[in-house]
């Protein structure tokens, strides 16, 4: 359902006046399926959040395509590619402004307490979070919410980038088990982009490991541990030390 094909991305050096540029993707290329997890792992700089940012249609690549559905994404807002996205920063994701009520009903704009109330029991919170602020909410709480307004939408995918970093370790299992459990009831798909290939490899189906840029390998989540280049047996040797 999501092709990528051929895409390339740069950025310039020094600014809008530089001339030199700095290669940040080259020539990837892989397809996401219906309903499966891919996780996209790469260490910082591997150009893995650029990536998730073409697939969202925020940015362009400097060439190739990526369609959603057999239709482009460039230039696209993400809500209509069909892609939804949960962050690593679920502090600026949500207006600080907003209790979660006005929060939630920024993609549910007609939605009812009550609806808002069973958006948020999907995910494990209950109608007392309605009326309450961002700085009111634990970490977990408020990715709590943005996965709720992830899936909100209806997309068939979700894309989360580093969304489980910043939490502490009790706290990503809770999220990956809800996220687990919402795709086997739902069907959901995911694009998981993190620099954790434990929990991938708990979430994943397929996992593709990038390397300055490029694709390094993919591999089935469950055969993680046959993986061929160097570069994928030394990031698993560090995680087995």
């Amino acid at each position: 359902m999501l092709n990528v094909e051929g895409v390339y991305k740069s950025y310039r050096k020094d600014g809008w006046f530089g001339h030199s540029r700095h290669q940040v993707l080259t020539d990837i290329s892989f397809e996401w399926r219906k309903g499966e997890c891919l996780g996209i792992i790469g260490e910082s700089g591997s150009g893995k959040s650029t990536l998730g940012r073409l697939l969202l249609g925020i940015e362009k690549p400097d060439s190739g395509i990526i369609s959603f559905g057999g239709k482009p994404v460039a230039g696209r807002r993400s809500g209509r590619v069909g892609l939804s996205a949960v962050f690593q920063d679920y502090t600026s994701s949500i207006n600080p402004f907003f209790h979660v009520r006005r929060a939630m009903l920024e993609v549910l704009p007609r939605a009812s307490d009550d609806e808002l109330e069973e958006r948020l029991l999907q995910v494990g919170l209950d109608a007392s979070y309605l009326p309450k602020y961002p700085h009111e909410l634990s970490g977990g709480e408020a990715q709590r919410v943005c996965i709720a307004r992830a899936v909100a939408t209806g997309s068939p995918c979700i894309l989360l980038d580093e969304a489980i970093s910043s939490l502490d370790g009790s706290v990503q299992m809770q999220v990956l088990e809800l996220l687990k459990g919402w795709r086997e009831k739902h069907g959901t798909g995911y694009i998981f982009i993190t620099h954790d290939i434990q929990a991938a490899a708990y979430l994943c189906d397929r996992i593709m490991i990038i390397r300055h840029g490029r694709i390094e390998e993919m591999v089935d989540a469950a055969d993680l541990q046959h993986v061929k280049s160097l570069y994928a047996q030394e990031l698993l040797r560090k995680v087995l030390l």
